[in-house]
């Protein structure tokens, strides 16, 4: 990573080699943090993917029960009405 800014003071009271070993330590803890940073809310994503797809499956599986009683209660009704014609 490029330097951006210059610090002459800096660069003066540390030289060359402690001012490049000190940009390069605050780069790599800058990456670092990144890093840390998505894995974090990469796990956050996951929980609660995990967490709405557990509530969409709850949802379904009321449905599907809610259809069936609708299913039988036609199909009774309509062999009721064959039989009683």
């Amino acid at each position: 990573m490029a330097v951006r800014r210059e610090f002459p003071r800096l660069r003066y009271k540390l030289g060359d080699d402690g001012f490049l070993d000190l940009h390069d330590m605050m780069d790599d803890t800058g990456h670092e943090w990144k890093k840390d940073v998505l894995r974090t809310a990469s796990d956050r994503f996951e929980r609660r993917l995990t967490e709405e797809m557990s509530t969409v499956r709850l949802e379904m599986a009321a449905m599907r029960v809610s259809l069936l009683r609708w299913m039988f209660a036609f199909w009774g009704s309509a062999i009721l009405a064959i039989v009683l014609k």
